[in-house]
C-alpha cells in the first residue's frame, strides 16, 4: 500500500489512543488526531483540539488536511437515553465525513466503531454466537442510524467503509469511563488496600456465563486491516480476541496478579460500594507514588456494573465471517489481563503487587 494518512476521530479515547500508537509503528503511515480534549500520551501524530459537534469549526480544520486517506471514526457522546444519543451521535459522523469528502481528494476508506449493542447484549439474553447478517433487535441505538447514514451516503463514491463490533475492549485512557479494564483494577487496588478478599461483585449467573474481550491494542491491528484490506469493502465484522471466558476462571487470574485471595460471589451495586472511596484511592495514591488521576476521571461504576458484571447471559461474538475475510489473528484473554495490569503498574496507575509487598514489610 502507498504511504496512507489516517484521521483518527475520538483520538483520546481508549481505542482512538490504541490506534495512534499503532500507527506510529507503521512505516507507512502518517495520523491526525482528533479529539476534544487533547490525549495524555506520546505520539508522532500531530492532535488537534476539535469539537465535531460544531459543523462549522469541523470543515474549517479538516479543509487543512487535504492528505487524508483513511477516516477512522471512534468518537462517542454518552447521553442519559439510548434514543437522545442518535442525534448527536449521527451529527458528528456526518460532519467528519463530509468534511473530508469535501477537503481530501485521496480519500479511501471510513471506518465506524461499533459494538455488541448492535445485538442487544445490553437488552438480555441475545442469539449466540452473535453473527453478522443476524436480525437487529427492535429498540433505538445510533449504530443502526450510522451505519444506514453512512451506506447510503457511500454508494457510487470512490471510497468504501467498514464498520467493526468489538466487545468488553480493555485499554487505558483518561476519560474514557465505560472501562471494565480499569474499573476492575481500581476496585481490586481498593479491595487489596483494605485487607479483603477479591469478592466478585456482581450475580451469580454473571459470574458463570460466558463471556468475550477484546484488547485495544488487538482491535487497532484489526481495524488498519479493515480499512486496508479488499474483502473488507463495505462489510460489518465482529473482532474481538476471538477466545472465550468465563468469570468464573478469569477471576482468579485477577486476584492472582494482585496477589489477593479470590472471594467468592457477594451481589452488591459497586458504584454505591466505591461512592466514599475517592478519599481511600487519594491515599493509595500517596502511598504508592502514583498519577494523581481521580477514580472518576477513570471509569464510571455504573456502567460497569450493570452492563459487564452481572448480565446473565452469555455474551459471545462469531468470528468466523473476519477469518474467512483473511482476519487470522487470535489474542488470550487471560493473557491479556496480566498484560493490561503490568501496563498500568508501569505507568503508575495503579500500584504493582510487588509495591503492595514493599509496603506491608
Amino acid at each position: 500500500m502507498s504511504e496512507a494518512t489516517a484521521l483518527v476521530v475520538g483520538a483520546s479515547g481508549i481505542v482512538g489512543r490504541a490506534l495512534l500508537n499503532h500507527l506510529d509503528g507503521l512505516p507507512d503511515w502518517n495520523a491526525v488526531g482528533v479529539s476534544r480534549r487533547p490525549p495524555e500520551m506520546r505520539t508522532t501524530a500531530r492532535l488537534i483540539s476539535l469539537d465535531v459537534l460544531d459543523r462549522n469549526a469541523c470543515f474549517k480544520a479538516i479543509a487543512e488536511l487535504p492528505e487524508i486517506t483513511h477516516v477512522f471514526y471512534t468518537a462517542f457522546v454518552q447521553k442519559e437515553t439510548y434514543a437522545a444519543e442518535v442525534e448527536p451521535n449521527l451529527t458528528m459522523l456526518r460532519n467528519v465525513v463530509e468534511a473530508v469528502e469535501r477537503a481530501c481528494p485521496k480519500l479511501r476508506h471510513v471506518q465506524i466503531m461499533q459494538g455488541s449493542k448492535w445485538y442487544g447484549n445490553h437488552l438480555g439474553p441475545y442469539p449466540t454466537p452473535a453473527r453478522e447478517d443476524q436480525p437487529r433487535h427492535p429498540f433505538t441505538h445510533f449504530y443502526y442510524d450510522q451505519q444506514a447514514w453512512l451506506s447510503a451516503h457511500q454508494r457510487g463514491k470512490p471510497w468504501n467503509w467498514s464498520a467493526l463490533r468489538p466487545h468488553g475492549v480493555w485499554g487505558f485512557a483518561v476519560g474514557g469511563q465505560i472501562n471494565m479494564m480499569l474499573a476492575i483494577a481500581l476496585y481490586a487496588s481498593i479491595m487489596k488496600h483494605m485487607g479483603l478478599p477479591l469478592i466478585y461483585p456482581g450475580k451469580q449467573g454473571a459470574f458463570d456465563a460466558v463471556y468475550q474481550c477484546t484488547e485495544a491494542t488487538h482491535l487497532a491491528r484489526g481495524m488498519v486491516w479493515a480499512g486496508t484490506s479488499r474483502p473488507a469493502e463495505n462489510e460489518v465484522f465482529n473482532l474481538t480476541n476471538g477466545d472465550f471466558i468465563r468469570w468464573r476462571h478469569a477471576w482468579p487470574v485477577v486476584a492472582r496478579w494482585f496477589d489477593m485471595e479470590v472471594g467468592g460471589v457477594q451481589t452488591f451495586d459497586l458504584g454505591t460500594f466505591m461512592a466514599d472511596k475517592e478519599p481511600m484511592w487519594a491515599e493509595i495514591q500517596q502511598k504508592h507514588g502514583l498519577r494523581p488521576y481521580r477514580m472518576s476521571d477513570l471509569t464510571l461504576w455504573s456502567a460497569v456494573s450493570i452492563n459487564m458484571l452481572n448480565a446473565e447471559w452469555d455474551q459471545m461474538s462469531s468470528m468466523t465471517k473476519a477469518r474467512k475475510a483473511g482476519w487470522h489473528e487470535v489474542n488470550d484473554t487471560y493473557e491479556m489481563i496480566a498484560r493490561q495490569f503490568d501496563l498500568l503498574a508501569r505507568d503508575r496507575i495503579i500500584p504493582s503487587a510487588t509495591q503492595y509487598l514493599r509496603a506491608a514489610s
